[in-house]
């Protein structure tokens, strides 16, 4: 579990380096919002691009479920400001707007590495918050 929580410190702090040694090199984030990222290099290009959306977003830990020696699930809140939308067609309206939103996240490691990790956003919260 440690290794989750130093993850969760490299995304809050921005610290895309550190983030990225906590991934296998053949890595997947997936996700209904999200959908299939692989390996470090795309992983970390979607971090960039959200921090871009939410650069003072904080995830903040509730939970942490260990089951097992591999296998971790995370329920958080991720807080933050729209500075700029996050996709195509998403009204400048949002910017500015702060959003608070549930989180959770299941992290598959191999060799204390993240091989796989599937998150899950309540994105329609989010969507409420910013009046979309």
């Amino acid at each position: 579990m440690q290794v989750i929580r130093e993850f969760v410190e490299a995304v809050n702090g921005q610290e895309w380096d550190r983030l990225m040694s906590y991934y296998a090199e053949d890595a997947v984030l997936e996700g209904p919002d999200v959908g299939v990222v692989r390996g470090k290099r795309a992983i970390r290009q979607f971090f960039e691009r959200f921090s871009q959306f939410l650069p003072d977003g904080k995830l903040e830990p509730r939970t942490l479920f260990p089951c097992g020696d591999n296998l971790v699930v995370t329920a958080a809140v991720l807080k933050g400001t729209v500075a700029r939308p996050r996709w195509e067609g998403m009204p400048g309206s949002v910017v500015g707007k702060a959003v608070q939103y549930d989180d959770i996240n299941i992290f598959e490691l191999r060799n204390g590495k993240i091989l796989r990790q599937i998150a899950y956003a309540d994105w329609e919260t989010m969507k409420r918050q910013m009046g979309i």
